[in-house]
C-alpha cells in the first residue's frame, strides 16, 4: 500500500512539472527511513575549525547563522540578536548596532553576503532590508512588500520565506523585485497554517537561475526557476510515516503541533537543509536523537547517518553552508564534556579545549 502511495505521490509530481522547460531536471524520492540507516560510517570525515575570540563586547548566545566568506566570518547571534563580522582566524572585528535610531537593528532574522557588491543585507523586523557596508557602516533600507523571516538574494531579486508569520497569506514563499511580488509558491497547508516556527534555512542555490526551497511542514523540496516564475515539487523525503506531515492533522497553534509529535513519537520537520559537492543534507530528531538525511543527486541513492564526524559529538546545530562545507556551532562546553570522554578527538581540536573556559564563545567548525 506504501508503494502505491509514493507512487501516485511522484506520478503528481511529474504531472506538476510536465511544463517545466528543464526536462532533465530530477523529480526523486529521497529514502528517510528507519530502513535505510548507515551505521557503519560517519556523514563526513575531514573538518577545520574556527575559534571566535571571547571579549566584553562580544558574548555570543545561541548562534543561528554563519557565512564565510574568504577571510571573513559574519554571524547572526540569536533570532532578534545582533550581526558580528570576525576574521577568518576567529578575531572579532565589529557588530551592526540596536536599537531605534536610524540604520540601527530591531529585531533581525536573517542576513545576506553580497560580495559582488561589497554589501551585507539584514532582514530586519520582518518587513525590511538594511544594507551595510563591509566596514558596519549603513547605507539604506530597501522595504519588502510583506512580512518575511528568512531570505536570500539573486541580482535584483529577494527570495522570501514566510514561517505562517502572515497568518492570511497563501503562500509560504515569495520573490519581490523593487518593493512588490513579481512570484509566490509552496502554497499553505490549512491544517499548518497556525503553527509558526523559525527554521534555520530553507534556501539552496541549484544554479545560477533556480533554487531549492525545503521546510520543516513539508515533507517536499521544491525547485524554482527564477526566469521562468515557475516552482515545482522536485524530491519527495520518503519516512514511511516518521514524519508528522504524512499526517492530515488540524494543529490550532504551535504548542498542539510539538505536542502531538511529541505524544506520537513523530518527528517534527527536517532541518539544516544544505546543498554540498552535490548532496543534498538534512537533519531530523528520532526520540530525541539527530538522523542525517544524505542525497547524492548525481547517483540518486540516500541514507539515513547516526554519526555526523568519527572525533566528535553528534549535533542539530547546522549554521551555515558554503562552497568550504558545512557549518555546525558547538559551545565550549560540549566540547568539553567529549574530550573528557573521548580519546578519537583532534589533537589540534584538543589542545584548544584545554586553554579555554566554559564561558567562552562557541567554536564553528566546517565539516568538508
Amino acid at each position: 500500500m506504501k508503494g502505491v502511495l509514493y507512487l501516485v505521490i511522484l506520478l503528481l509530481f511529474m504531472n506538476a512539472c510536465d511544463f517545466h522547460k528543464d526536462s532533465s531536471f530530477p523529480i526523486e524520492i529521497i529514502d528517510a527511513s528507519l530502513n535505510n540507516i548507515k551505521e557503519e560510517v560517519s556523514v563526513f570525515a575531514d573538518y577545520s575549525f574556527i575559534r571566535l575570540e571571547t571579549l566584553d563586547t562580544c558574548l555570543l548566545e545561541n548562534i543561528v547563522k554563519v557565512d564565510i566568506q574568504g577571510d571573513a566570518v559574519y554571524l547572526l547571534s540569536s533570532y532578534g540578536g545582533k550581526i558580528y563580522k570576525f576574521t577568518g582566524e576567529g578575531r572579532y572585528v565589529w557588530q551592526l548596532k540596536q536599537g531605534n535610531g536610524p540604520g540601527e537593528l530591531i529585531f533581525a532574522t536573517d542576513f545576506f553576503i553580497d560580495s559582488l557588491n561589497h554589501s551585507v543585507y539584514v532582514l530586519d523586523n520582518y518587513r525590511e532590508l538594511k544594507v551595510y557596508s563591509f566596514d558596519g557602516e549603513y547605507m539604506r533600507t530597501e522595504p519588502l512588500p510583506t512580512l518575511a523571516f528568512l531570505f536570500t538574494k539573486k541580482e535584483d531579486s529577494f527570495l522570501c520565506f514566510d514561517p505562517n508569520l502572515k497568518k492570511k497569506s497563501n503562500f509560504n514563499f515569495f520573490v519581490s523585485q523593487n518593493g512588490k511580488i513579481v512570484m509566490e509558491g509552496l502554497r499553505k497547508r490549512d491544517g499548518n497554517r497556525n503553527v509558526g516556527y523559525m527554521p534555520s534555512n530553507v534556501f539552496a542555490f541549484y544554479s545560477d537561475d533556480s533554487v531549492y526551497v525545503q521546510h520543516m511542514l513539508s515533507d517536499t523540496i521544491y525547485f524554482c526557476s527564477l526566469s521562468d516564475k515557475h516552482v515545482c515539487p522536485a524530491y519527495f523525503i520518503k519516512t514511511d510515516g516518521l514524519s508528522v506531515n504524512t499526517y492530515d492533522i488540524d494543529f490550532p497553534d504551535s504548542r498542539s503541533f510539538y505536542q502531538i509529535c511529541k505524544e506520537k513519537n513523530y518527528v517534527s520537520g527536517l532541518a539544516g537543509f544544505s546543498l554540498y559537492n552535490n548532496k543534498i543534507y538534512l537533519t531530523m530528531s528520532h526520540e530525541g536523537l539527530p538522523l542525517y538525511v544524505i542525497h547524492d543527486i548525481d547517483t540518486g541513492n540516500s541514507g539515513v547517518f547516526t554519526s555526523l564526524c568519527a572525533g566528535l559529538p553528534n549535533s542539530f546545530h547546522c549554521v551555515g553552508r558554503n562552497t568550504s562545507g558545512i557549518i555546525y556551532c558547538y559551545t565550549m562546553e560540549e566540547l568539553m564534556e567529549y574530550a573528557s570522554q573521548s580519546t578519537f578527538i583532534n589533537k589540534d581540536l584538543k589542545n584548544m579545549i584545554k586553554k579555554s573556559k566554559t564561558e567562552d564563545n562557541p567554536v564553528l567548525i566546517v565539516f568538508k
